[in-house]
């Protein structure tokens, strides 16, 4: 199927030209998988990462709020924070699909 990266040990049968081709092909096949896993949990490391200084300024926005009353500026910092934690969350769901969507 389009996209998916199996090993097939079919590859690895016949004659030894075939054999030793159909090896290697299968070694670069887990190859990519590692390589696409690795960076699907990097990604995945860094959003988590990424939340939780995001909520401690999201906090302390918050009690500035509460402490002095809505101002441009808290409000834009506001905003910043809530687009940031809209990419965050995307960078989540891009972590988690699989590497054949």
């Amino acid at each position: 199927t389009r996209g998916e990266f199996e090993a097939d040990p079919r590859l690895e049968a016949g004659p030894s030209e075939f054999k030793q081709a159909g090896a290697s092909f299968n070694q670069m096949v887990q190859a990519i998988n590692q390589m696409i896993g690795g960076q699907q949990r990097l990604l995945s490391d860094i959003s988590h990462e990424l939340r939780s200084p995001l909520t401690r300024l999201r906090m302390a926005t918050a009690l500035a709020q509460r402490k002095q009353g809505e101002s441009k500026e808290l409000t834009r910092i506001d905003t910043e924070a809530e687009r940031l934690e809209k990419m965050i969350s995307e960078l989540l769901e891009l972590s988690r699909m699989p590497a054949s969507a």
